[in-house]
C-alpha cells in the first residue's frame, strides 16, 4: 500500500511516497511546462523504478494520491499564460480595474503602486443579468 503526493513546479516535479510501513522516499523529475502530465509520469517512473515495480502496479497499490501545483501561481507572477478576458455584470465593468485603498485613509493615489492587471479593460465585457 502506498501514499503518493506530487507537486508540479516550474522547474521540477516532486514526489513524496510513503509505503505501508511508513518509509518515506522523495523523487524529482524535470517539469514540462507545456505538458504538465509528462512531469507527473516522469516522477512516477522514478518512484516505481526505485521499488522495482511498474508504474501501473504502483498506482494500483496506491491508497491516496494527492496533487498540487505552482503553475497558476507562477503564471500570475510572470504575467504569462494565454490572453484572458472578464465577463461581469452590467454596471460593474470598472470594479476589477479600480485601485483598492485602505479604509478611512486618504492617500496620494499618484504614489500608490498598482499591480499589473491580469485582464485589460478592453477585454472586460458586461452582460445584463436578472436579479430576483
Amino acid at each position: 500500500m502506498y501514499y503518493i503526493s506530487v507537486d508540479i513546479g516550474g522547474t521540477f516535479t516532486d514526489c513524496v511516497l510513503m509505503d505501508g510501513s511508513g518509509t518515506i522516499k522523495a523523487f524529482k523529475s524535470e517539469s514540462r511546462p507545456l505538458h504538465p502530465a509528462e512531469g507527473v509520469l516522469g516522477v512516477l517512473k522514478e518512484a516505481s523504478a526505485s521499488l522495482n515495480i511498474p508504474v501501473s502496479k504502483l498506482l494500483a497499490e496506491t491508497r491516496l494520491f494527492t496533487h498540487g501545483t505552482t503553475i497558476s501561481t507562477n503564471t500570475i507572477i510572470t504575467l504569462g499564460g494565454v490572453k484572458t478576458g472578464l465577463i461581469t455584470t452590467r454596471g460593474f465593468k470598472d470594479n476589477y480595474h479600480m485601485a483598492r485603498m485602505g479604509r478611512g485613509e486618504t492617500r496620494d493615489v499618484s504614489k500608490v503602486g498598482r499591480p499589473a492587471s491580469l485582464v485589460q479593460r478592453a477585454d472586460t465585457h458586461e452582460v445584463t443579468e436578472r436579479v430576483d
